[in-house]
């Protein structure tokens, strides 16, 4: 499937939802204006994981996606490069109990 799910709902009906994990590795301009689409394909409890943000915009693409239902658990940096995985806190009306998340991402290695 190819498109733009932020203009094109057929596309996202199509994709469907109830996935464990979503990846977006992608600039920070569309992940933020895909923010408020995530949780939609995302299971209750499920995970994004977003990638490829700058130093300069990482704090605007999170704080995107955190105000769009999702509790921050992860952040990685490697040179210029930052990644951060989240977890989808809306479970059928109540707010999941972080405590209870695992890591999302594994040591880096040198």
């Amino acid at each position: 499937l190819c498109g733009d799910i932020t203009s094109d709902s057929e596309l996202a009906e199509r994709i469907g939802g109830g996935y464990d994990i979503v990846c977006a590795n992608i600039v920070a301009d569309v992940i933020i204006a895909m923010s408020g689409f995530f949780g939609g394909f995302l299971k209750d409890g499920g995970r994004l994981v977003i990638s490829g943000l700058i130093d300069q915009r990482k704090q605007q693409a999170i704080e995107a996606v955190k105000a769009n239902g999702f509790a921050l658990l992860e952040e990685k940096s490697l040179e210029d490069w930052n990644a951060a995985c989240f977890q989808k806190i809306e479970v059928r009306g109540k707010r999941l109990n972080t405590v209870q998340t695992v890591r999302c991402f594994a040591k880096l290695k040198n």
